[in-house]
This record gives C-alpha cells, structure tokens and sequence, in this order.
C-alpha cells in the first residue's frame, strides 16, 4: 500500500470493503454494540450504523471522546477503531471497554490499540499501513458491517454484493474529467459549502464536512434542513454555497427555497443507487473524488492534515500511550474479551 496516490486510495476503497465484507464467522450473543472512535474511524461507525439503523434489533451507538457509556459492560460488544493505533482518545475507550467488561474488537493498523489487543487476546480487523486514515472507509465499514452481522443487528452483505457492479461504473465516472465531482469542485472552490442532508445521508454529509477540511483545506459545515433554517439567517450573501445531498423531493425544494432567500448559491447532488448502502456509497466515493479535485484546482496538497498531526503530537507528549494507566490490565485473557 506504501507509495499509493489519494486518487488511488479512493479508487480502492470499493476493493477494500470488499474484501472485509465477509471476516469472521459464527454468531456473538450480546444486548447491545458501541462502535468506538475519533475522525475517520467514527465516521465508518456512522455510516455503518445508519446503514443497519431501520432492520437491527440490537442498539447501535457511535461513541466519539475519552470515555464510553456506563451502561456498557459484559454484554456489550465495544467495537474500538483507530487506524494508526495511536488515537489517545481511542485508546482511552479500549481502556474503559475493558474496565467496564466490555467484549472487545479492534479495527487498527497496528500502533498501541495493536499491541494491547495482542496482549489481552482480542480479535483485530487488520487495516494496512501506508494510507491516508480517512481512506480506510472501505475496510472499516466492511469490518464493522461483519462484527454487526455477528452481533444478529442484521446483514448487509447482499446489498453490497448487489451494488458493487453499479459503483464500480459510477466510480468510473467520477474518475472523467468532465464527470459530476469536476463539476462540483468548479462550482464550490470558491465559496464556504454547506451540505445538508436528511434520513441516513445525514452520515454523508459528514462525511463529506471533513473530506473538504481535510482534502480541500477549507471551512466546510453539514446540517439538517432545519439546522440550516436556524443558522445561516444572519450569513453574508454571496459567501456560501448550499449543497443539497439526496433523494427526497421535499427537502431539496424547501432547502433551494431558503438558499434563494439569503442569496446564497445552491447545488443539488442527488443519490440514486438501488438501496441505501448504494445510494450511501454512490456520495461516498463523489465527495471524496470532489473534495481532491478543489484541493488540486486551489494548488494545493490534498494529503497532508499538519493541524491533526500535531494536536496529537501534543495529546501523546501529554499523556503518553501505556504506562501507569495500564496496570490495571495486566490480566491478559479476560473471560470477558471477544476471541
């Protein structure tokens, strides 16, 4: 994976959910599921999550920060995904999970959250090294959908096998010069977009959100309809572009309503695709091919993310992964921990 170009690792990204769609077997009996993790990790548990959210009969919550639910405990499956392995936040949630008595699987390329899940016997989905975090989409969305089917929240396999075939022939659109996502970085290179979003594309537009801070380096918000309605009175014309991402005839009007009466520039983005999973995917893959194109209009690296880098250079001079906090661990094996 060494080497690869960000073009390339969106292109793979169909490949590497792929290829994880299947990992694991048998069934895990448990009350509930967290999904825990920071940046692009969370954002895989988003997409996961409302891709599961109409069918599962098992509670699925996304967990962002240092510290997981009280609740959570023996009969919780506490899924922690940290593509470097050196998330602080992230480590800190194993360490909950596991003080808490949580089953446990980790999602990592290796780093610290690699070495404790060897030392305390739990599973780990193996991301590889040597690619941008954020574009680990597709192989953590894989490893999560397969640790939720094993939890009985349902299965999406199907979906995805069915929709594999369609994307593979969207993506190759997208890859044209002259397709959809040239258009849409033409259109918002110049001003501050707003992607608003309803029902499960609400996980798009976030994703989106930070593919334009972190790829195209610029400003870059997400809302619902009525978000939109409650924060954008005062802006300045002009200024915004409001991008509507979705199917649903009523929201796009309502949203192209209000976008004209602030003045404010309006761009429809709609879906398609067969099911959810595949209309999810479709805006995936545009947004992330979107977001690199407005980097490389502007001049501009899309890779590198120097603030990131640095907040967490700082977090691990602070608290340093290992160490004091982790004594009370010392137990390897658990009969709590999810083999």
């Amino acid at each position: 994976m060494a080497g690869l170009g960000i073009r390339d690792q969106v292109h793979n990204q169909l490949e590497d959910l792929e290829g994880t769609m299947e990992w694991g077997s048998g069934r895990i009996d448990c009350d509930n599921v967290i999904l825990c993790g920071m940046g692009g990790s969370a954002i895989s548990g988003i997409v996961a999550a409302d891709c599961f959210m109409e069918a599962s009969p098992v509670p699925i919550k996304v967990v962002k920060g240092f510290t997981i639910p009280p609740w959570a405990g023996p009969r919780t499956v506490a899924v922690v995904s940290s593509y470097s392995g050196n998330t602080r936040e992230t480590l800190s949630m194993y360490e909950a999970a596991f003080r808490q008595g949580c089953r446990i699987i980790a999602i990592t390329s290796g780093g610290t959250l690699g070495r404790w899940a060897e030392r305390d016997g739990v599973p780990v989905g193996k991301v590889p090294a040597g690619i941008q975090p954020r574009q680990s989409l597709g192989y953590t969305i894989g490893y999560i959908s397969s640790i939720l089917r094993m939890c009985g929240c349902g299965d999406i396999g199907g979906d995805v096998r069915r929709s594999l075939p369609g994307l593979r022939e969207y993506r190759a659109v997208l890859e044209s010069p002259d397709g959809p996502a040239g258009r849409i970085a033409e259109a918002l290179k110049a001003s501050v977009p707003v992607f608003v979003s309803s029902g499960p594309m609400q996980a798009v537009a976030f994703r989106w959100k930070t593919q334009f801070n972190e790829n195209s380096k610029k400003v870059a918000f997400c809302a619902t309809e009525e978000e939109l309605c409650g924060c954008m009175r005062s802006r300045p014309e002009g200024s915004y572009s409001i991008v509507h991402i979705g199917d649903d005839p009523g929201v796009r009007e309502r949203v192209r309503g209000f976008t004209e009466s602030i003045g404010a520039g309006f761009v429809d983005v709609p879906a398609g695709g067969s099911c959810v999973f595949e209309s999810m995917f479709r805006m995936i893959l545009l947004g992330d091919y979107a977001s690199i194109g407005v980097a490389e209009s502007l001049g501009l690296e899309p890779e590198p993310v120097i603030p990131i880098r640095d907040l967490k250079g700082k977090l691990a001079s602070i608290i340093p992964p290992g160490g004091e906090e982790r004594r009370w661990a010392a137990e390897a094996g658990s009969p709590n921990l999810c083999r």
